[in-house]
């Protein structure tokens, strides 16, 4: 081999060395863009998944506040119609009393 063709055969593998530390790069740049993509879609699914949960939830909270305020609203109306019975009967009772 002569000197001439042996530098040029040292030359192209240095190229080629070269030329390939880009690529590898370039591989390495588009399998973590690749896997980047893959979280962020990962994550988005999830974060619509707890989205709507929230929103179930949410939902679910104001069904039982309703519920409890009707609930509190029923027994406010036992309690006063049993207020009224006792004070009538109380009622009654004086008024039974004085007419013996």
């Amino acid at each position: 081999m002569s000197a001439c063709s042996c530098y040029f055969s040292v030359k192209f593998k240095s190229c080629s060395d070269d030329c390939l530390q880009p690529r590898e790069k370039q591989v390495e740049i588009d399998q973590l863009q690749y896997e980047l993509g893959a979280v962020r879609r990962r994550t988005d699914t999830e974060v619509a998944s707890l989205r709507q949960r929230v929103a179930d939830l949410e939902l679910q909270v104001c069904e039982a506040r309703k519920e409890a305020d009707e609930y509190y609203r029923a027994s406010v109306e036992r309690n006063t119609e049993a207020t009224a019975l006792a004070h009538q009967v109380s009622l009654y009772s004086l008024l039974r009393g004085d007419l013996r």
